[in-house]
């Protein structure tokens, strides 16, 4: 990976259950491999997530992640800017908070 594009989301809430991130950016049922720190697949405390799409490019991967627990700021990282900023815009959606762009 040459680039890796960088959105932080400042003090969001609530976020949606996991699948529905993987739903908005590659359709209803796609094929993902995941991980995170959701205890149940409705979870909306989380706070980690990996999504990759299946078969998809290397460039069909978003990461996410804490670096500050208060107020809590998530990282969306992905190489791709497309989906890193559709995976920010979505959960700032749900979650409120702010967005900055970092790189």
């Amino acid at each position: 990976m040459d680039h890796e594009y960088i959105i932080h989301l400042v003090n969001p809430s609530s976020r949606p259950p996991f699948y529905l991130v993987a739903d908005r950016l590659w359709g209803i049922g796609c094929n993902i491999d995941s991980d995170g720190d959701s205890i149940v697949p409705e979870d909306t405390e989380w706070t980690e997530l990996y999504l990759r799409l299946r078969g998809g490019s290397e460039f069909d991967e978003v990461n996410i992640g804490p670096i500050s627990d208060n107020p809590l700021i998530l990282a969306v990282r992905s190489p791709s800017k497309f989906l890193c900023e559709n995976t920010a815009a979505f959960l700032q959606t749900i979650s409120g908070g702010s967005i900055e762009k970092i790189a």
